[in-house]
């Protein structure tokens, strides 16, 4: 299990990397070959980006 993240800076960073590699998967689906597991796979992803983004809010609420 990883550390949790608490630097604003490297959680803005693993979000960005996140999105790259999530915009990269999806450029380079095959309309015409793609799979219904290449998009449960996205899915998946998205979904953990969303639990990691709710993981973040405490650190970014206004004091």
């Amino acid at each position: 299990m990883s550390t949790p993240i608490h630097d604003k800076n490297q959680q803005l960073q693993y979000i960005k990397q996140r999105l790259h590699l999530l915009s990269t998967m999806v450029d380079n689906i095959d309309p015409e070959e793609g799979s219904e597991s290449e998009m449960k796979r996205l899915e998946e992803m998205v979904e953990q980006l969303r639990i990691k983004c709710r993981q973040f809010q405490p650190d970014w609420k206004d004091y």
